[in-house]
This record gives C-alpha cells, sequence and structure tokens, in this order.
C-alpha cells in the first residue's frame, strides 16, 4: 500500500508540478543550493528571526538539515537563547533533538562551555516537549541530552 503512496507522491511533485513553496522557502532553496562556505556566510548574515524560521524549516526535511547546522552552532548567544524560546514555544522533541545537535557542534567549536550547556536543562527540555506536544523519541532525546552532558563531565 505505501508504495503506491510513494509512486502517487513521486507524480504530483515531478519537478513541472512542484512550487517553490513544495520545495521549501525561496531562501532555504537558495541557501540549501550554495557551497558549504557561501551557505554558512549567508545565513550568519540573517536575522535571528529568519535564522529561527530557517532552523524549523531545515528541521521538518530532517537529518543532514542541508548544512545550516553549523552556521546555528556558530550564531551568537542570543540567536541560541532565541531559538530555545521559540523551540519551547512551538516546538517537538524532534526540535529538541536538533537543538541538542547543534549545542554539541558549539561545544566542539569552543562556543558553548560545559557550565553553559548544564544551564540549559536539555533532559528537562525534551521531558517537558514530550509532555506538552508527544512526538518523536523523547527518551532518545533525554539521553542525547545527558550524553551531551556526561561529555562535558568527561573533557574536563
Amino acid at each position: 500500500m505505501w508504495m503506491r503512496e510513494i509512486a502517487l507522491v513521486a507524480l504530483l511533485c515531478a519537478p513541472s508540478a512542484c512550487t517553490s513553496a513544495d520545495r521549501g522557502s525561496d531562501g532555504f532553496v537558495k541557501l540549501r543550493a550554495l557551497d558549504d562556505t557561501s551557505r554558512n556566510s549567508e545565513c550568519l548574515a540573517l536575522s535571528n528571526e529568519k535564522k529561527i524560521e530557517l532552523f524549523f524549516e531545515a528541521q521538518q526535511r530532517h537529518h543532514e538539515y542541508f548544512g545550516f547546522d553549523q552556521c546555528f552552532a556558530s550564531s551568537p548567544t542570543t540567536f541560541m537563547d532565541a531559538l530555545k524560546s521559540e523551540i519551547v514555544k512551538r516546538g517537538t522533541v524532534e526540535s529538541a533533538r536538533h537543538y541538542i545537535m547543534v549545542i554539541a557542534i558549539s561545544q566542539q567549536q569552543g562556543r558553548t562551555s560545559n557550565a553553559e550547556i548544564k544551564a540549559m536543562e536539555l533532559p528537562q527540555l525534551c521531558k517537558s516537549l514530550a509532555d506538552e506536544r508527544p512526538s518523536g523519541n523523547p527518551s532518545q532525546c533525554i539521553k542525547m541530552a545527558e550524553d551531551l552532558l556526561e561529555k562535558g563531565v568527561r573533557d574536563n
């Protein structure tokens, strides 16, 4: 049954039939087409609000997030704080998992300290999102958050 559904979606979204809205916003499509260095540079120049929208749009498309994580991780603390606030307002467990991946990159770059990560209360973020908007895999989200905290303790 699901094979027919996939075939139907493929037919409906043939290149001539899909609009840019089907593939993402114009800004998303433009950035996605750039090489990593150019994408990161263009992304970093965006306002926090536009980067937050880009985060959610990329997160909906799953896993590699089209190379935007480097930009998110390199953004100022004000962006990371605003992003977390927005995740609390409208995010899901999957949004929290994506946020944790971005925080891990930021930690690897030396931009986010272990104390800052601990203060973010990431396991609690996963739990509260799972309670408010059940979706995804909350136990995996919590494990990722705990592993990130543990890594920080081991590295010190």
